[in-house]
């Protein structure tokens, strides 16, 4: 089991396994490859934007578990993750990938719908090697703040306004992932639906509504029930909950 490989690794190769490094999805350079073999780290995320398509991101991925040997991480396989969310966060394009529209329009289709394609688009990923997707946004941005809401809003990656809407179809978008062996990273939690800048590219970023008891984390506390693996954090500062 997972204790039994654990006891076995040295120090290096358990620390390792805490970082996820970046990597060109068309390809990484030498600087990730040498993060595995040298630094022991565990797990890779393919960047940038990709239309390769799916049997070349599969060579990809492979170069990249073969990486993953016994000195580097006790032969343990990376987790290869990627940001396949739709729309315009869609990582990998291509042959053999859907197109999959934004996160606003997905929240418009029935559960049952968006779950078989999530199962459907998680197929693909998984064919290509990646074994973990970086979404979904569990994030409920308030209709008035739709456009002004920079990292989210903006881009309609949010599934609805309402946080029932949000955590109805993020259920049913991570089901459908993990249904097809891909592990989900609901995020960026505890939300970034009320901010105005991105945290991407602006620094000091606060959200000064949210706090401990906050309704907009029902959706969060969904995911974490439904069996999402992951949680992604968020990088703004919470001015309530901070203190």
């Amino acid at each position: 089991g997972a204790s039994t490989v654990f006891s076995r690794m040295t120090m290096a190769q358990r620390v390792g396994q805490l970082f996820m490094v970046g990597g060109a999805a068309t390809g990484p350079g030498s600087a990730t490859y040498t993060a595995i073999s040298k630094y022991h780290v565990g797990s890779v995320m393919l960047t940038g934007r990709s239309t390769i398509g799916r049997s070349a991101t599969l060579t990809v991925t492979r170069r990249l578990q073969s990486k993953a040997t016994y000195a580097a991480t006790l032969s343990v396989p990376l987790f290869v993750a990627t940001d396949q969310e739709g729309g315009s966060v869609q990582v990998l394009q291509g042959p053999g990938f859907s197109r999959m529209p934004a996160a606003l329009t997905q929240g418009t289709w029935s559960t049952s719908t968006l779950r078989t394609d999530a199962a459907i688009w998680g197929r693909q990923l998984r064919l290509a090697g990646v074994n973990q997707n970086l979404a979904p946004v569990m994030a409920t941005v308030p209709y008035a703040m739709r456009y002004t809401n920079k990292p989210i809003g903006y881009y309609r990656r949010e599934f609805g306004y309402t946080t029932s809407v949000v955590t109805s179809h993020g259920d049913a978008f991570l089901s459908g992932m993990l249904g097809a062996g891909v592990a989900t990273s609901v995020k960026h939690f505890p939300g970034l639906g009320r901010v105005t800048a991105n945290t991407d590219v602006s620094t000091g970023v606060t959200d000064y509504v949210t706090t401990y008891s906050d309704p907009y984390l029902a959706p969060f506390r969904a995911g974490v029930k439904a069996g999402t693996p992951f949680v992604m954090m968020s990088l703004a500062d919470y001015n309530r909950i901070a203190p």
